[in-house]
């Protein structure tokens, strides 16, 4: 259990700080700027695509 402690309590606490991010943020109107710059990047061709797109890029760059 030692052994994995350290990784699952930073997995933990990034969760957690990005669920009081979240909530702190949450009727500012910022979350939906950003959601709404996010989806101004992404083509409209690439809509129905997206979800594969993500599932390809999540593996890798959840290392990072």
């Amino acid at each position: 259990m030692a052994k994995h402690a350290g990784n699952a309590l930073s997995v933990a606490g990034m969760i957690f700080g990005a669920g009081i991010f979240t909530g702190i943020l949450n009727g500012t109107g910022i979350m939906q700027a950003m959601g709404n710059s996010m989806i101004g990047i992404v083509p409209k061709g690439w809509g129905m695509h997206l979800s594969i797109i993500t599932a390809i890029f999540s593996v890798p760059l959840t290392f990072f």
